[in-house]
Order: structure tokens, then sequence, then C-alpha cells
């Protein structure tokens, strides 16, 4: 996989070592696309697949509460699945 600079999606060294900090064992990525329930994303690491998790899925109130283009995730990399990150 190509390796992607931070100024690609946006977010800078010291936002990402504030969220990576308080969430260790996730990297931070971007939706890139969705279809269905799989996501395509761009992490540090270059572009992945992902669902999200059993557990969000069943958590969730409303369709709105699911990422959408453009949201930053945090990312389980082993397990390529996700939690949404506020992205506002």
């Amino acid at each position: 996989m190509k390796s992607i600079g931070n100024e690609f999606w946006g977010m800078n060294e010291e936002e990402i070592n504030r969220v990576t900090a308080k969430y260790p064992g996730y990297s931070i990525g971007r939706i890139l696309s969705q279809e269905r329930d799989c996501y395509r994303l761009i992490t540090g690491k270059g572009e992945a697949l992902a669902r999200v998790s059993g557990k969000f899925r069943y958590s969730v109130e409303s369709i709105s509460d699911y990422p959408a283009v453009g949201d930053y995730v945090l990312v389980d990399l082993i397990l390529m699945i996700f939690m949404t990150m506020n992205s506002r």
C-alpha cells in the first residue's frame, strides 16, 4: 500500500497525536466512499475496506448515526472495523 501524508486528509500532527493517545490500538482514517455496508477509507498506511462493528451497528438509533463520506473514523486495522469520531 502507498503511504499517504496527513495533509491529504486534512489533519495536522497535533490532532492526530491527541486522538491516538486517547484511543490506543486504533488508527485514524477518513471515509472515501460507501457501498451498502462496506466503506472504503484512507489511513496513514493507505486505502482499506472496512465495516462498522456489530456493537456499533446495534447501538445506532438512526441512519444519520452512521459515518458519511468525509468523516474521520477510528480504525482497528487488525479487524478492519471502525468507530465514528466527531468530525466537526
